[in-house]
């Protein structure tokens, strides 16, 4: 499926997706602690009647059962060397119970259970590495598209996506799990995952699992002002409940149909059920939303900056703002002395003092002779981005810098300080383009920014006498 078909696809919407798996699987016997990918292989027949009777009931997109099968989480039961085959059989089966229908697959990948530097001992790259395995073979099995799930930290979000831009073009949905205030695990708010993805080049977002149906409607609202790709809903059938020692969800198909209709209206293209939810849920819910106008996602992008945790946006009519760039080496011979040292006490400081002060957005600088500025660069970047929520502004002479400065951080603003030269601009045009991250800066001296007038000027004037 190419971007273009899943765009008509969502326009013509709503889009159905379908309902849970583990939840109904257990009820069909799947035991607790089992890989759930080897027991699903072990009893096929009972995936795909499931999956056939939510494409029965309306679905237009399938699941595949690939949630858990990265390297990582097939390890824990001694799997990891059958990743290839079990993925291929895995994507084959749902593409069995769409057989003769309309009904779309999409590739599943979610959290492996491990968490990210500096929290664990995970490396982005790693992780992307990891998630690009997984994504290339499903890709090759045969999938429509791909979906990242149930997703609570935005690092991760990221990781999958470049992973899957790595090795293919199809459509990517990313959806992500939020607790009940209103942010993921690692703090991350509605806005600013929407921001970020779309930056990135997902192709929608959105949210599943965390709640029911109702407590959806305010953030799949507050995500429709600022998304620019279509939006994903996907909430479990009311809180679980334990009840005689059976989790139990409370709302029945009738009532989650109707505030799933809500969600629609609200601005969720693209729509289904998670955990609790069944045939019938889907089958109401295909009925409700049946006929309800999509709303059209924003035709232009909002200025945004983003950390993992706080976004902040740049209006021409905006309040004024303030960028800390007290982080910075140049003057300061006290921090000088520390990076020598390799201590980042005083960088810290500073960071928890700007934001304290106002600060709307941070600067970090490294250079200075005697250290690894590079290096330096990163271990700042892991320890201011743990300090304050500030988005960061990256600001370094080297391209290289910038470049390896943006893995570790879900977004950057790049203020590249450097003389006139073709091949530094062509490079961080370059970057811009490969990272969708935000629009950068260019410092120059002088007379190389009246070098930049003139030209403009002459090329200006020439287009116009083309006329």
């Amino acid at each position: 499926m190419t971007r273009e078909a899943f765009r008509e696809l969502v326009k013509n919407g709503p889009v159905l997706l379908d309902g849970a798996t583990g939840t109904n699987l257990q009820k069909a016997g799947m035991p607790v602690g089992v890989c759930p990918e080897q027991w699903i292989l072990e009893n096929s027949e009972v995936l795909i009647d499931l999956q056939k009777r939510y494409v029965e009931a309306g679905t237009d997109i399938l699941f595949a059962p690939t949630f858990t099968a990265s390297r990582i989480k097939l390890k824990e039961y001694g799997l990891e060397d059958h990743l290839e085959e079990m993925n291929r059989k895995l994507v084959a089966l749902s593409k069995e119970a769409a057989k003769g229908t309309n009904a779309l697959v999409a590739g599943d990948l979610t959290m492996t259970g491990e968490q990210l530097y500096p929290l664990g001992d995970l490396m982005f790259e790693d992780l992307v590495d990891v998630y690009k395995e997984q994504a290339k073979i499903i890709a090759e099995a045969g999938a429509d598209l791909f979906v990242v799930e149930t997703m609570m930290s935005l690092q991760e979000c990221r990781a999958a996506v470049l992973a899957i831009r790595e090795v293919c073009d199809l459509p990517v949905m990313v959806s992500l799990t939020y607790n009940e205030d209103g942010r993921t695990l690692y703090g991350t708010d509605p806005v600013t995952a929407v921001v970020v993805m779309q930056s990135l080049g997902a192709d929608a977002v959105g949210m599943n699992c965390s709640t029911g149906p109702e407590a959806m409607l305010e953030p799949i609202a507050k995500m429709a002002e600022y998304a620019a790709i279509p939006l994903l809903a996907k909430p479990n059938a009311g809180m679980p409940e334990l009840i005689d020692g059976q989790t139990v969800f409370n709302v029945e198909s009738e009532e989650f149909a109707e505030v799933g209709k809500k969600l629609v209206e609200e601005g969720a293209a693209i729509i289904g059920g998670c955990c609790g939810t069944t045939p019938e849920h889907i089958r109401a819910l295909k009925e409700a939303v049946k006929g309800i106008p999509v709303k059209a996602p924003l035709q232009t992008k909002r200025r945004m900056l983003t950390s993992e945790r706080k976004s902040v946006e740049i209006t021409l009519d905006g309040r004024f703002m303030v960028i800390g760039e007290r982080i910075n080496p140049t003057g300061k011979k006290k921090l000088q002395a520390e990076l020598k040292e390799g201590s980042l006490n005083l960088v810290r400081t500073m960071a928890l003092e700007q934001e304290e002060n106002g600060a709307s957005i941070l600067d970090i600088n490294m250079g200075m002779n005697g250290i690894d500025e590079k290096e330096m660069m990163l271990r700042t970047i892991y320890e201011v981005t743990s300090t304050v929520d500030c988005p960061l502004c990256i600001d370094s002479s080297h391209v290289d810098i910038i470049e390896a400065a943006r893995l570790p951080y879900p977004d950057v603003h790049s203020s590249i300080r450097f003389h006139w030269k073709k091949k530094s601009l062509k490079n961080c045009f370059r970057l811009q383009r490969s990272t969708g991250q935000c629009l950068s800066c260019f410092h120059s001296r002088m007379r190389d920014c009246q070098k930049i007038l003139l030209r403009n000027t002459a090329l200006s004037a020439r287009s116009w006498m083309r006329r």
